[in-house]
């Protein structure tokens, strides 16, 4: 009898867990199935939405284009290069002329030349012309010292104290400039320094 009471009591203990297990994994299923709140969603959007902000900011930055000021002063530093080349080229130029003049042979110079060397051009003419040969070339090389070089060839083909020979290639280089760049200068044809035997000697050398 009291082997049977024990018995009842241990299948009563079981069938009483066996309930109160199957509470609370019903429980948990409810929770489990129950849609989710405002908040909970919130939250959940935000672990998983991708920042896109953060996304934008790290891309590379695309390399910036040369800014106008930049190019301007690249634009005025070539201008000034060019304008300090052409300084130095009229500089020596400049002391060309100043070679040229100081060898141009003189009325006076020819006077005291011996009888033999009057019969064959003189060095000194020679060396003269060659002085005036190299202005000429100058300035086809570089047409911007030809006002400097036009002044030249006026003032040797008007100096009366230099050699006729000299001052008449002079006016002649000079004549020939105003020719090649149609330049409204007034022409040594109309210069009363300019007399008929230096036009002869032009006129006759072309």
């Amino acid at each position: 009898m009291s082997k049977t009471k024990i018995s009842l009591g241990v299948l009563a203990l079981l069938i009483l867990g066996f309930f109160l297990y199957q509470s609370r994994v019903s429980k948990t299923d409810h929770k489990a199935d129950a849609p989710l709140s405002q908040s909970d969603t919130d939250t959940q959007s935000q672990v998983t939405q991708p920042q896109v902000g953060s996304e934008l900011q790290s891309e590379p930055q695309s390399e910036a284009q040369p800014s106008e000021s930049l190019e301007d002063e690249i634009t005025e530093d070539l201008k000034k290069r060019e304008q300090n080349q052409q300084s130095d080229e009229k500089k020596e130029f400049v002391q060309l002329l100043d070679e040229v003049k100081s060898d141009l042979p003189t009325k006076e110079q020819l006077k005291q030349l011996e009888a033999k060397d009057v019969h064959q051009t003189p060095e000194i003419v020679l060396k003269g012309a060659v002085g005036v040969g190299r202005v000429a070339q100058a300035l086809s090389d570089n047409p911007t010292l030809v006002p400097e070089g036009l002044q030249f060839y006026r003032e040797c083909a008007e100096n009366e104290n230099n050699a006729v020979a000299i001052r008449a290639e002079c006016f002649s280089s000079h004549e020939e400039l105003l020719k090649k760049h149609k330049l409204k200068v007034e022409s040594l044809e109309k210069s009363p320094r300019i007399n008929e035997r230096i036009k002869r000697l032009v006129k006759a050398s072309q």
